[in-house]
C-alpha cells in the first residue's frame, strides 16, 4: 500500500432549498511511489502546463499530409495556465488535504463507501483494472467534479 488515507470525514447535509450535499475532508499520504506522489503534487499546484496550437488550419494540414514519426509539428508551444488545485499539499506533514462540497447522490455515496472501506482496511472492496492507489486518487478527482 503506497497511499494511506490518514483522515476521512464526510458530513452529509441538506441545503435551505432541500438539496442534499456533503462536505468531505480527506487527508492522505503517498509514500514509496514517486510517480503517484509527483502526480498528486501536480494536482496540488495552482499552475498547469498546456500545449496550445498556433494555427488550427496549418495543424490539420500537417496531420493530414505531412505527419511523420520523427518530426513534430513546429507550431506547438508550451504555456502555463492557472487552475484550481484539487487538493492542497501540507509540506510539514507530507500530506495532501482534499476538502470539497459535493452534491450528494448515488454516485457520490458509492464513492464515499469505497473510500471509507479503503480507509479502514487499506484495500478497495471491488476489483478494478488498476492499482487501488490509482483508483482512490481517481475517486477523489471524481468527487471534485461533483461540487455543489
Amino acid at each position: 500500500m503506497t497511499l494511506e488515507i490518514t483522515s476521512l470525514d464526510i458530513q452529509p447535509k441538506v441545503g435551505q432549498s432541500g438539496v442534499p450535499y456533503a462536505i468531505i475532508n480527506c487527508t492522505f499520504r503517498v509514500f514509496d511511489d514517486p510517480y503517484l506522489h509527483n502526480m498528486c503534487m501536480a494536482d496540488a499546484s495552482e499552475y498547469g502546463r498546456s500545449t496550445p496550437i498556433d494555427d488550427i488550419d496549418r495543424f490539420e494540414h500537417w496531420l493530414e499530409h505531412s505527419w511523420e514519426l520523427g518530426a513534430g509539428y513546429e507550431g506547438l508551444k508550451g504555456a502555463w495556465i492557472i487552475k484550481d488545485p484539487i487538493w492542497k499539499y501540507i509540506e510539514k506533514f507530507d500530506t495532501f488535504w482534499f476538502r470539497e462540497w459535493v452534491s450528494d447522490g448515488p454516485i457520490t455515496r458509492a464513492i464515499y463507501a469505497e473510500l471509507a472501506h479503503y480507509c479502514r482496511t487499506g484495500e478497495l472492496p471491488a476489483v478494478y483494472r488498476s492499482t487501488d492507489e490509482g483508483v482512490v486518487v481517481r475517486h477523489l478527482k471524481t468527487l471534485n467534479m461533483y461540487w455543489d
